[in-house]
């Protein structure tokens, strides 16, 4: 099996999902309806093109999928963690993250979450950008997946606008296996700031020009 395979359960997509289950878990009431019509990926970034974005000029937040739901906006860390990658894993798609790296002081990073589906890898995210969202599950590496963002990826800082500015991206993080599900539903504008403070830490990337292999930087 290629290694990039081995990294990826594939993907066992739900006929149905436990109204019960759901509750124990501590979904809400108001959330379920949401949760059961969203059972395939392209159902999931059509409800998450329905976001409102928020800026990197906003207070910083970081929504479990409650707080997405009722403010109806994330920005691409909760539109991935609090969203996307929970209603995916409910629906039997054991997605994980891609943090995409950006070159430093040229762009932001961004995340984007990516599922097998048999041999081909494919992801969804919450972006500004039409571009920097989903693609189908018809990618045969993760890297061919990430170089598909590569000429979409262009800053809009001052002084480099237009410029390429993707560096690399990590190793898939497996959230998941890391920090189980019990914060799939927390309440609360600041509810997975814990996980935005670690998830990076003793992540590694590749360098999507060269392959090279680099640490994630620390800010």
């Amino acid at each position: 099996m290629p290694e990039y395979l081995s990294r990826f359960i594939p993907a066992r997509p739900r006929r149905t999902l436990d109204v019960k289950t759901l509750l124990e878990m501590g979904c809400p009431g108001f959330a379920i309806p949401t949760v059961l019509s969203l059972s395939s990926p392209a159902l999931l970034q059509s409800q998450v093109n329905k976001f409102r974005y928020c800026h990197d000029d906003e207070d910083q937040v970081a929504r479990a999928l409650p707080g997405v739901l009722e403010t109806g906006s994330a920005h691409c860390f909760d539109g991935a963690f609090g969203f996307l990658l929970p209603i995916l894993y409910l629906w039997g798609y054991h997605a994980q993250i891609v943090l995409i790296n950006a070159i430093e002081d040229m762009d932001v990073d961004h995340n984007v979450v990516v599922y097998r589906r048999g041999k081909h890898l494919g992801a969804v995210a919450m972006s500004s950008f039409p571009t920097l969202k989903d693609r189908s599950p018809i990618y045969p590496s993760l890297h061919a997946l990430m170089r598909s963002y590569y000429l979409f990826y262009t800053s809009e800082f001052p002084g480099h606008e237009g410029e390429l500015s993707m560096r690399g991206y990590t190793d898939p993080m497996d959230i998941v296996k890391i920090f189980g599900t019990g914060w799939f539903f927390r309440r609360g504008d600041q509810a997975l700031m814990d996980l935005y403070t670690v998830y990076t830490q003793g992540a590694v990337c590749t360098h999507i020009l060269t392959g090279g292999r680099y640490p994630y930087p620390v800010e």
